[in-house]
């Protein structure tokens, strides 16, 4: 899975290189073990509210040159090591900006008609395309007057509304609790199966022995009956010469 930069509007991803100096650029891991590095981590990229997971990273390029170790042509990032390259708000509201009139140019094909209305575009666009085999929510651009940052006004509720410079990687984790109820069922389905699995083996085992034991019994059987008819054989013989030495006495003396 190819990793990605969890700084907003950032676009490194594993394998890219730098624009800078045309190196690859690495990726590290939030030091979530050190909540005060942590804390400074987060503070620069400014999203206090913000918890990463250990499966999110920041790119090589937010580092400053003494935050790095060169060891045998190997560039390691410093334990003590704080990020503090970033765009300035200023500069997120202008690359924002920016992006949507390259997406407005790309769906109208020039820059004359790139002013036209997105909100009311994007809708018949995608139902066109589509076949309007779904629903749309209209969209409209907005400017926060907090942040002054462009953002996508649509008719979804406050808590569905998402920030377009925000990336889907970069969204809340899955609640603790449930993942912890998961992990606790799935166990628990692991311990049925274990408890199944012992129960076959012992069925398993009981029918070997009594298959052992029927083959045993049925050798026992074969051999006493192959002991009875050599016995029966025998004294079938005796019996037949004993009559055959008989008749010819008999005969000797008539």
């Amino acid at each position: 899975m190819p990793r990605y930069c969890a700084v907003r509007l950032c676009r490194n991803r594993g394998g890219t290189a730098s624009r800078q100096d045309n190196k690859r650029i690495s990726f590290y891991p939030f030091p979530l073990q050190d909540k005060s590095r942590l804390q400074k981590w987060v503070s620069n990229m400014k999203r206090e509210q913000w918890t990463p997971s250990r499966h999110q990273y920041l790119c090589s390029e937010h580092f400053t040159a003494d935050c790095f170790d060169i060891r045998w042509g190997i560039r390691y990032l410093k334990n003590t090591a704080i990020p503090t390259i970033f765009p300035s708000s200023e500069d997120v509201c202008i690359l924002q900006h920016l992006e949507n009139i390259k997406l407005r140019i790309q769906f109208y094909g020039d820059e004359e008609s790139a002013g036209k209305d997105l909100s009311s575009f994007l809708p018949h666009a995608f139902q066109a395309v589509l076949g309007q085999a779904f629903s749309f929510v209209p969209m409209e651009l907005v400017k926060d007057k907090t942040t002054g940052c462009f953002l996508v006004k649509s008719g979804l509720t406050d808590e569905e509304k998402v920030s377009v410079f925000e990336h889907s990687y970069c969204r809340p984790d899955t609640d603790k609790d449930e993942l912890w109820r998961k992990i606790l069922s799935l166990h628990a389905k692991i311990l049925e199966l274990d408890r199944r699995e012992e129960s076959t083996v012992a069925k398993i085992r009981a029918l070997e022995n009594e298959v052992a034991l029927l083959k045993r019994d049925a050798l026992l059987h074969f051999t006493v009956w192959s002991v009875g008819s050599f016995l029966c054989y025998t004294q079938f013989v005796c019996c037949t010469m004993s009559l055959l030495s008989l008749h010819m006495f008999s005969f000797n003396k008539i």
